[in-house]
């Protein structure tokens, strides 16, 4: 049939009678930017896991002296550790707090931050104390967990938290100037994977003593240039 009924197209919705759409509450933005924070931090950390960073003079000690001088801590050479010079050799500064330092900066960690707090196990315990960011109960992705024998009051070693299994009551850590895995599966001291432990029953045994989730207010938003 050439004579087909035409049929009639409705009208587009109009836009302006649309529900207006739900503003984000407070609370989703804070939990939508401390995602994005845990992202870019461990995003940076799998990145230098996978890159195989070991301790001199199996592995390049600019890359360390980087951590150090330049994308973690930004610490000066001539005027701060080690030595006043660029790391060289293994056991020239403990590195962990600038390798943390470094991953957080992919997360836009204040500068002055990583300057000023990340150095140190106690320099992170006095700061999370006094800005009430010390942690109680378990770990999740993105914190920084202080770890250390029994007795160690703020701990002696910096990690960050890639993920707590609950059954093992172990927390599953990257973390640099350490023994762990690399991605190859072998073992060796530098940047790697490992587990620590909530609690053990050896005195030696590191163990977790202090977790830090640090404040928001800390990191720089993307639209303020974060990385």
């Amino acid at each position: 049939d050439d004579h087909k009924e035409a049929v009639e197209t409705p009208d587009p919705p109009d836009p302006s009678l649309a529900p207006p759409e739900p503003e984000e509450t407070p609370d989703a933005k804070a939990r939508k930017r401390r995602q994005d924070i845990v992202l870019a931090t461990l995003g940076a950390a799998a990145a230098e896991w996978r890159r195989v960073v070991k301790e001199p003079p199996q592995g390049d000690p600019d890359v360390i002296d980087g951590y150090i001088r330049r994308t973690g801590l930004g610490w000066p050479q001539g005027k701060t550790p080690p030595k006043k010079g660029p790391y060289e050799r293994d056991r020239d500064f403990a590195w962990c707090g600038a390798f943390a330092a470094h991953c957080l900066a992919a997360a836009g960690l204040d500068a002055t931050v990583r300057k000023k707090v990340m150095p140190s196990t106690y320099r992170i315990y006095d700061y999370a104390s006094k800005n009430a960011c010390l942690v109680k109960g378990e770990p999740v992705a993105g914190d920084i967990v202080l770890v250390g024998p029994k007795g160690s009051r703020w701990g002696a070693h910096i990690t960050l938290c890639r993920s707590f299994d609950p059954q093992r009551r172990m927390v599953l850590t990257v973390e640099g100037n350490a023994k762990g895995e690399g991605p190859d599966g072998q073992r060796y001291e530098g940047a790697v994977h490992g587990e620590r432990p909530l609690a053990a029953a050896d005195d030696r045994t590191y163990r977790v003593r202090h977790i830090v989730r640090l404040p928001l207010g800390v990191f720089s938003s993307s639209e303020d240039g974060a990385a």
